[in-house]
């Protein structure tokens, strides 16, 4: 389907059918995103494009060295059934990460201190710490100071991995 879009009508229109927040745009496909517009260099090192059953609500893109650009779209044909529910999510990160770093990443989609991670999640901030250095080693948030205090917040592999809850 996309080689028979891009042979008829280019790869701005296979871009463009993507899902409504993709285009094409000088080489580069360009991905609006909740919080910002990514822009995907797609010249010699081409485009990993993965129809998601987890985003029915929009696109995820991951840029971050090593991996090859990756643009996560929503897969078409996908019934409700496919969609989980927050809950539902929470409990399979809680499987997968542990129920404390499952919750600190959920609620990462904000910038926070450690100490404002520790109270919300009802932990220690030494424990809050170790949970974020863990989840920061696996790539999936970032941290940086900003005058004395460290803030985390989601990575774009975060934002991917629970992008389906969002």
């Amino acid at each position: 389907m996309r080689a028979r879009t891009i042979a008829t009508g280019g790869i701005a229109a296979m871009a463009g059918g993507l899902h409504r927040t993709v285009r094409w745009s000088d080489g580069a496909v360009r991905v609006q995103l909740r919080r910002h517009s990514e822009y995907v260099d797609c010249r010699g090192g081409g485009l990993v494009l993965v129809p998601s059953v987890m985003s029915s609500w929009g696109c995820m893109v991951v840029t971050e060295p090593p991996a090859q650009p990756t643009l996560f779209y929503p897969a078409r044909g996908v019934t409700a059934g496919w969609a989980r529910d927050a809950a539902d999510l929470a409990d399979a990160l809680g499987a997968l990460l542990g129920p404390a770093r499952a919750g600190i990443l959920l609620h990462a989609h904000i910038a926070r201190t450690t100490s404002q991670v520790a109270a919300d999640a009802g932990i220690a901030a030494s424990t809050a710490s170790h949970h974020l250095t863990v989840l920061r080693d696996a790539g999936l948030i970032t941290s940086s100071r900003e005058g004395s205090r460290m803030l985390h917040l989601r990575s774009p592999l975060g934002e991917a991995l629970v992008g389906a809850a969002l």
